[in-house]
């Protein structure tokens, strides 16, 4: 399974990340998970990089209004000359 592209995904809880690339963990031979490599784009974490497994990034999560929505939304490609990939 991969994310479907790669650009600024916002979580829901408001901060925006720069999806880099997918990763698959190769320690863990039995089950290469995909995993999900992205940079902060908020303060004060601007910058920091993160993995996610891919199955937790795309996952649905209960939103506070009780709604249930997306943990990270797609909101577009990355402005140009800031995608490192």
């Amino acid at each position: 399974m991969m994310i479907h592209q790669q650009g600024i995904y916002r979580h829901w809880k408001g901060n925006h990340y720069l999806v880099l690339f997918h990763a698959r963990d190769s320690n863990n031979t039995a089950n290469r998970e995909d995993l999900v490599v992205y940079m902060s784009l908020t303060a004060p974490h601007a910058g920091a990089v993160n993995v996610r497994r891919l199955t937790e990034f795309t996952e649905e999560v209960e939103l506070p209004d009780g709604s249930r929505g997306p943990r990270f939304a797609y909101m577009g490609p990355a402005p140009t000359g800031t995608d490192p990939t």
